[in-house]
């Protein structure tokens, strides 16, 4: 169901509609998709699965998924229901992973890259590339997280993510936990090895640059304007930016 829609309002109506007639809605898609229909149904009336078969599928890296896709579908129709917390994102939109800075950037460009027919991680890559090389202009700025204020003289990326990974199985938050009622923060500094660094600890034994820190909410302060991105989408612009854990809000079964 849905193939017929053509238009984000038609999905979501088509997601709702669905919720009405399954006892598990199964998005097939990614992680943008994922999202989509999180935002669009009612939480507390429904429980999701997920089909990996977007692009980056950060989920199938935090599910811990293996196989095929019908093989992840039969473990999905004979697995458990497990409860995970969400990201309120200024005050709207729900999200397992959020950035602002670099990343949201970058989203933007690969999604650009996408529409023109580019595929696969080399487009990821390139787009990252082109961001940190080309089109992103590290910020001064100041994250306060449950009132501990941390200044940063220039911003390379904040994430605020709920579980650890990135697309393409890229561990940008290593100590992240889906289930801990905590937002989970990590800030890197502006630097091309910082960057460099980060990117390679990410793809390998998981981040090891920046600072780390927990908390309830999350606010950034930023002296000229930044990306957002949650999920994989752009989320627009801005100097401030807050995030709020939403505890034991989303429930999947897998």
């Amino acid at each position: 169901m849905g193939l017929d829609t053509d238009s984000a309002a038609d999905f979501a109506d088509c997601a709702r509609e669905m919720t009405r007639r399954c006892d598990v809605l199964v998005v097939a898609g990614g992680d943008g998709t994922f999202s989509d229909v999180l935002n669009a149904v009612h939480l507390e009336d429904v429980i999701l699965g997920y089909l990996p078969m977007g692009t980056g599928n950060a989920l199938r890296h935090c599910l811990g998924y293996r196989g095929s896709i019908p093989e992840i579908a039969a473990a999905i129709r004979r697995g458990r229901t497990y409860t995970y917390d969400l990201i309120r994102c200024d005050g709207g939109r729900l999200a397992f992973m959020a950035s602002v800075g670099l990343d949201a950037m970058a989203v933007r460009l690969w999604g650009q890259a996408r529409r023109r027919g580019e595929r696969g991680f080399r487009c990821y890559a390139k787009a990252v590339l082109h961001a940190l090389l080309r089109s992103y202009r590290p910020v001064r700025c100041s994250v306060d997280i449950d009132g501990e204020r941390l200044e940063v003289a220039r911003l390379l990326s904040l994430m605020v993510v709920k579980q650890p990974y990135y697309g393409f199985g890229i561990k940008v938050v290593p100590r992240a936990r889906w289930d801990d009622g905590w937002l989970h923060a990590q800030c890197l500094p502006a630097g091309f090895f910082n960057a460099l660094a980060g990117l390679a600890t990410a793809a390998t034994v998981g981040n090891r640059m920046g600072w780390y820190r927990t908390g309830r909410k999350v606010v950034l302060r930023a002296g000229e304007p930044l990306s957002l991105q949650m999920d994989g989408n752009p989320g627009g612009s801005g100097r401030r930016f807050r995030f709020r854990v939403m505890r034991a809000a989303l429930r999947i079964r897998h």
